[in-house]
């Protein structure tokens, strides 16, 4: 759950950001619009009304409302994928307790256990203890280091 709060706070940040770029930009477009029309005299000229400009950046604020929708349908999508995922591991993870039952004589919390222990053997974060060929190599690598 604070995982998926994360992605959402994440990419709303996203969508605030490009927002806030593009409302920057059009900003940028109306002042140079005056500038230019300053400049070429044209500032009571009807072809440059101001409407017409306003009806460019409400078209381009369209735009970006469309985008913005078919981004929240898409994140909606994700997020039911995500869900059917969840649902298929839990699902997988009660089959291979059942296996481990009927095939290895565990219970569900050791079958746990197991995979847990496997877990962290593969991301080496559990130290295991030494056997005999193991101290005797240890030893060995202590003397080469001498």
């Amino acid at each position: 759950l604070e995982a998926e709060l994360y992605r959402r706070d994440h990419d709303l940040k996203q969508l605030r950001g490009r927002l806030d770029a593009e409302v920057s930009k059009s900003q940028v477009l109306q002042e140079t619009c005056v500038l230019l029309k300053e400049k070429a005299n044209l500032v009571d000229d009807p072809m440059f009304e101001e409407k017409a400009v306003k009806d460019a950046m409400q078209s381009r604020d369209n735009q970006l409302k469309s985008q913005n929708a078919e981004q929240n349908r898409q994140i909606e999508q994700l997020e039911a994928d995500r869900l059917s995922m969840m649902k298929q591991l839990r699902h997988n993870a009660a089959e291979i307790g059942e296996k481990g039952i009927k095939f290895l004589g565990l219970d569900a919390s050791e079958t746990q256990k197991v995979l847990e222990f496997a877990s962290n053997i593969r991301d080496g974060t559990v130290t295991l203890p030494l056997n005999d060929c193991s101290r005797d190599l240890k030893v060995r690598k202590d003397a080469l280091l001498l």
